[in-house]
């Protein structure tokens, strides 16, 4: 399965976005989006961009985004099978992770994510049951 590239989740989901994640741990990576002025015409191809911190999500964990993480910044998942932690690529938030020490090397599995928004219009119940 392919690994979410940098995106916005876009306005379904404003303003928070929860992911419960279960099964394996993952690294979500964080990106200032890229802007035309950084575009140079003569780079072929474009470097893949580089984020400008991650966060380690455990099993089992509730991750919430909002505000700057929501609004302004992007987030993808990078392929990888192992994320290897030293003391300069520990995520944000290792020190909320028991996983999270340096010279670990975390083995990727595979992850269910679960999302939750709040939707702002429903269907009455009663729509639904009546013929």
């Amino acid at each position: 399965m392919p690994t979410p590239q940098p995106h916005k989740d876009g306005p379904l989901y404003y303003p928070t976005v929860s992911t419960i994640s279960l099964g394996s741990h993952t690294m979500l990576d964080l990106y200032e989006p890229r802007q035309p002025k950084d575009d140079d015409p003569t780079e072929q191809p474009r470097p893949p961009p580089r984020p400008v911190t991650s966060l380690l999500l455990e099993p089992r964990s509730l991750l919430v985004l909002r505000n700057i993480a929501y609004t302004r910044l992007l987030h993808g998942i990078a392929a990888a099978c192992v994320d290897p932690l030293d003391t300069a690529s520990l995520p944000l938030n290792a020190a909320a992770c028991p996983l999270a020490r340096p010279g670990a090397h975390l083995v990727r599995d595979t992850r269910v994510s679960l999302t939750i928004r709040r939707v702002p219009r429903v269907l009455r119940t009663g729509l639904l049951l009546s013929k």
